[in-house]
């Protein structure tokens, strides 16, 4: 090794050890949550379920409302309005394709 002067040794020194613990209110998956939560989430990811296969095009005001009028509706959520829809489908696409975005305490 070369001896540069006063920075020979900056990259030989050891990283400091710090430890690391999840938070105590931390949850892992789904089924921690209240059942409140659980079945408003899934019923938000059913909705986009059905939308998602019977869509023609993009998710736009034109293409939704008429699935909207034929859409049934599930325990846990009311139907969304178009926007929503959007909105949710949005949320969950962009996680790729996670529903744990789509809950939203109440």
């Amino acid at each position: 090794m070369i001896n540069v002067g006063l920075f020979d040794d900056e990259f030989n020194q050891p990283l400091p050890k710090i430890e690391t613990k999840p938070p105590q209110n931390f949850s892992k998956d789904s089924q921690a949550l209240p059942d409140k939560i659980k079945t408003t989430t899934f019923a938000k990811f059913k909705y986009i379920q059905w939308l998602e296969a019977n869509i023609q095009g993009g998710w736009t005001q034109k293409n939704l409302d008429p699935l909207l009028k034929v859409m049934p509706e599930l325990e846990g959520e009311k139907k969304p309005s178009w926007r929503t829809a959007a909105r949710w489908y949005s949320t969950y696409t962009s996680a790729d394709k996670n529903i744990m975005p789509l809950q939203t305490p109440s």
